[in-house]
């Protein structure tokens, strides 16, 4: 019974650490950095910040543009009088924002109370009114809170001057051109991802992605992409911009950078300098790279469509060795050329200095002799399935399938 509940648990330990090795792979699968923010991100928050509703001062510019939704509903009211205003009187005129008030009625119900953004435009002052909200409380109730038809202005202003005229890369495959046939105006069209584009205007977008970008492809070919930039006023939260709005938002349209180099770099300074060791035997051109083998990574070339790279292998006689790996793991390809199957990370020797050259030798071709201690057997064959120990502990005999070990204090007596 109690060899019974040992291969119990045993068993059920191989399976744990197995599962654990399962989900490993799913943790290596994200790309090299991908938890660092990218320098699209940067550039957003050190030039965009996102001011909130509540947090609004004056002088901020919008340019007015109610969408179709906005057609038959008046959105403000002027200052002087409190009636609603047509939209069409205020299409594309700018606002300026000039403070905000707080009033309150009495009802019978209670204190009811209104918060007014006011503008100014031209020689009138107008409002827009959120009712049964407080000013001091709408950061906390409605942080993304926002006034229909205001398109941020400063947001367009900055982007002039710090993107036309530069080169940029796409990260999409969706743009836009105009379109005189078409009742939107415009029409999609698909472009090359990674291709270099040179940005030559930047004009009004709409309240939700402010910024028209226009650009150029090396063919001279031109289209557009309507983005958000500091979110100011938009009513969109970062979750916001997915599917099909993925590419709405700045970082997501465009890199700074050729997408291809910045991979390569990324890939190359999480690899490069690492100490590494085939954990089993791999077949490189003429010779064999056997398991155990101290290496050291000098050099790596990612492909530029998939997930390979080749890597340059040193060991400590400065031979060369190229080995081609996958990057990523695939659950249900299971590949076998992924790295941290193929390679273990580290310094082994290091780890075990006490194991002699020869033994070395022998453990990478899976091999024991008497003498050896339990680490060493572990290294050669791995864990065993069954162990069974006597009753002064002593003595410990390891089964394996077709292989038994027994051992006195640690120490291989015997294999057979």
């Amino acid at each position: 019974m109690k060899r019974r509940l040992r291969t119990l648990l045993l068993l059920l330990l191989i399976a744990t650490r197995t599962l654990l090795a399962q989900n490993s792979h799913f943790a290596s699968s994200s790309s090299p950095g991908s938890l660092s923010p990218d320098e699209e991100t940067d550039f957003i928050t050190t030039h965009f910040p996102l001011k909130q509703l509540c947090k609004w001062t004056p002088g901020m510019k919008f340019m007015f543009i109610p969408d179709s939704s906005d057609e038959f509903v008046p959105i403000l009211c002027k200052y002087e009088d409190g009636k609603e205003v047509d939209n069409d009187l205020l299409k594309s005129k700018t606002l300026e924002y000039t403070g905000s008030e707080e009033t309150v009625h009495e009802t019978y119900i209670g204190k009811i109370y209104t918060s007014r953004f006011i503008f100014q435009c031209e020689d009138h002052k107008y409002y827009y009114e959120m009712k049964d909200v407080r000013l001091n409380d709408l950061c906390d109730q409605n942080p993304y809170a926002s006034i229909p038809a205001l398109v941020y202005l400063q947001d367009v202003n900055k982007a002039k001057k710090l993107l036309i005229g530069k080169t940029l890369y796409t990260r999409t495959t969706i743009a836009k051109t105009d379109d005189a046939n078409s009742y939107s105006g415009y029409r999609e069209v698909n472009i090359a991802k990674g291709e270099p584009v040179k940005i030559t205007t930047i004009d009004v977008g709409n309240k939700s992605f402010p910024v028209k970008i226009t650009f150029i492809d090396r063919k001279g070919v031109s289209y557009y992409i309507n983005v958000a930039m500091s979110r100011t006023n938009s009513g969109m939260e970062p979750a916001d911009f997915q599917a099909e709005k993925r590419i709405n938002y700045f970082p997501n349209a465009f890199s700074f950078t050729n997408p291809d180099v910045k991979t390569r770099e990324s890939i190359q300074s999480k690899y490069i300098g690492q100490s590494v060791y085939p954990q089993k035997t791999i077949r490189v051109k003429q010779t064999e790279l056997l398991r155990y083998t101290p290496l050291h990574i000098k050099d790596v070339q990612p492909e530029k469509a998939g997930t390979s790279a080749t890597h340059l292998l040193t060991d400590i006689q400065g031979n060369t060795y190229q080995v081609k790996v996958d990057l990523k793991y695939d659950p249900i390809l299971k590949n076998e050329d992924f790295i941290e199957d193929l390679f273990g990370f580290s310094d082994i020797r290091k780890k075990y200095p006490n194991i002699s050259e020869s033994n070395w030798l022998m453990l990478a071709k899976g091999e024991v002799k008497p003498g050896m201690t339990t680490e060493e057997c572990k290294l050669a064959i791995g864990e065993p399935i069954e162990i069974r120990i006597r009753t002064d502990s002593r003595f410990e005999t390891w089964l394996y399938r077709g292989k038994i070990l027994e051992f006195e204090n640690g120490i291989l007596l015997r294999a057979k």
